[in-house]
């Protein structure tokens, strides 16, 4: 399934670790709106019911990185055009145009079609696995005979 523009904003934003109330204390909007209305409309953006105009796209570019080609693409899937996704991660949304690491260890890279090296797999059985013959892998023994319960 396609990321939503909105939830790669989300995901962009939860990246930097910065909350709704931390990106409404940033950005102004025209016409103007005091914090809790920036809170409102940054929640309705995030839930694809405000549209992603260049001005949004202006305003949120003070806030936090995102690819604006990424976001771009995501807003004319969402609008129905047939076109590839962009790859991104599922977690941070990064990809190779916008990496969310960048420090000593290096560049985070995509090392499944929707993970990135610098994010933990979120649920188990996801992710990337060994390269290999995964059959020959041996089950993990059962330690819960004898445990108290």
């Amino acid at each position: 399934m396609v990321m939503s523009p909105g939830t790669y904003i989300r995901k962009r934003r939860e990246a930097q670790g910065l909350s709704i109330d931390d990106v409404a204390g940033i950005v102004g909007t025209v016409p103007h709106l005091d914090r809790l209305g920036r809170v409102e409309w940054l929640c309705l953006l995030e839930a694809d019911k405000v549209p992603i105009t260049a001005d949004v796209v202006a305003c949120l570019a003070k806030a936090f990185p995102f690819d604006g080609a990424v976001l771009h693409a995501l807003t004319e899937i969402h609008a129905g055009e047939d076109r590839s996704p962009p790859q991104l991660c599922r977690i941070c949304a990064c990809s190779d145009r916008l990496p969310c690491r960048d420090d000593i260890l290096g560049l985070c890279t995509l090392i499944a079609p929707d993970l990135c090296n610098a994010c933990p797999v979120d649920e188990p059985g996801e992710g990337a696995q060994p390269v290999g013959d995964e059959g020959d892998t041996a089950p993990e023994p059962d330690h819960s005979q004898g445990m108290a319960a």
